[in-house]
């Protein structure tokens, strides 16, 4: 489950679109942690609405070998003036 980001009122009032990469742990229960964005892909007028989207995903927790296992995660919703997200990026990779 990924909630949509809550479209910032004053980036709706300058016009602004936007996007910000945000970098989280999926637990083994699905749930969220140590929810980032990443400075160098975040659009500042992004970023609060963007975390606490993020902070609030569950997901199918990940198995391996039979074992749930925490999975690092980047995440980029492209926010659009019309209250959609034209796209969302989303890539995985097994915590070290």
């Amino acid at each position: 489950f990924k909630l949509k980001p809550d479209y910032p009122s004053h980036a709706l009032e300058k016009g602004r679109e936007g996007v910000c990469l945000v970098n989280y742990t999926i637990e083994t229960n699905g749930k969220v942690r140590n929810v980032t964005a990443v400075d160098s892909e975040c659009d500042v007028w992004f970023r609060k609405a963007s975390i606490d989207a993020a902070k609030l995903f569950v997901y199918k927790p990940r198995v391996k070998n039979g074992m749930s296992v925490n999975i690092k995660s980047l995440t980029q919703p492209d926010l659009k003036l019309s209250g959609t997200i034209s796209a969302i990026k989303y890539f995985e990779f097994n915590e070290k």
